[in-house]
């Protein structure tokens, strides 16, 4: 935005690669960190922290001075959104019964999609703003809405039931899935049943069977063919997307967004017009 290069300055490509990975970059690392915050503190604990370290990210960049301020903003709301993102995925699968589990999942990945369409036209609709606030107004926003977002998931979201059985709280744990409406038969349809495996010099005859197909499961448990075939079944859709992910940034389709302002002046000097769009 014009209002933008007038406050800090025109921008060197270095600059600009900086201004945009600086987010990515603290992204990346609070999201090796959220899932042993969330495991920790609880799921939605953990989500109003992201939310609240976004906000203040975003608060930061909109009442920027300098640009150093204004990086510093963006790796705070880097912080926040690793955190957030992190965590969120995984508290969707464990408050959702199975025949739902994976349209709710999917929903975050829209809601990102459908955020950052809307910031492109919410930018369209300032960027004609002669003063600053064309490029402040935006990110005041996500502050709002992040803001908003933190104190809407303190008050109204449940603690995971799962994480909540996994730290001993079964009562607690039975209450919520009451509270989420989840039927006990729906709680236990994915869970899978292990039965103890015998030492192989107590198997029988009929033993054998069952057993010589079987996974070893911390020397103690066991799996029968059905449960392996349906656990690389499992590994199958786990690899696809990342798979998809991975090729979608080798033929370099996320990097038109992130070019940005500079993007034009790349294409121009070293493609045609007509092969750059």
């Amino acid at each position: 935005m014009p209002s933008f290069t007038t406050t800090f300055g025109p921008l060197t490509s270095t600059t600009h690669g900086l201004l945009v990975s600086s987010l990515l970059l603290t992204t990346t690392l609070a999201s090796l960190f959220g899932g042993a915050i969330s495991d920790r503190l609880g799921r939605p604990p953990t989500i109003v922290i992201g939310a609240c370290l976004f906000s203040l990210g975003a608060t930061i960049e909109a009442s920027a001075m300098t640009l150093g301020m204004f990086i510093s903003g963006r790796c705070i709301a880097g912080l926040g959104q690793g955190t957030n993102f992190s965590t969120l995925v995984v508290y969707i699968c464990e408050i959702s019964p199975p025949r739902k589990r994976g349209p709710l999942a999917s929903s975050v990945q829209l809601l990102i999609c459908l955020g950052v369409m809307m910031g492109y036209f919410i930018c369209y609709g300032t960027v004609n703003i002669s003063s600053s606030l064309s490029w402040r107004l935006p990110l005041a926003l996500q502050a709002a809405v992040a803001a908003f977002g933190a104190g809407a998931a303190a008050m109204y979201l449940p603690p995971s039931p799962r994480w909540l059985a996994h730290k001993g709280r079964k009562s607690e744990a039975s209450a919520t899935w009451d509270l989420l409406g989840v039927s006990a038969a729906e709680r236990e349809k994915d869970t899978r049943h292990r039965v103890p495996r015998a030492p192989a010099a107590e198997w029988g005859e009929d033993d054998v069977g069952v057993w010589a197909g079987g996974a070893a499961t911390d020397g103690v448990g066991g799996i029968h063919d059905g449960d392996a075939a349906a656990e690389w079944d499992r590994r199958g859709a786990l690899l696809r997307p990342p798979s998809l992910q991975a090729g979608g940034d080798f033929v370099g389709a996320g990097v038109v967004p992130c070019v940005g302002g500079v993007g034009d002046s790349y294409f121009r000097v070293d493609y045609s017009c007509d092969l750059a769009v």
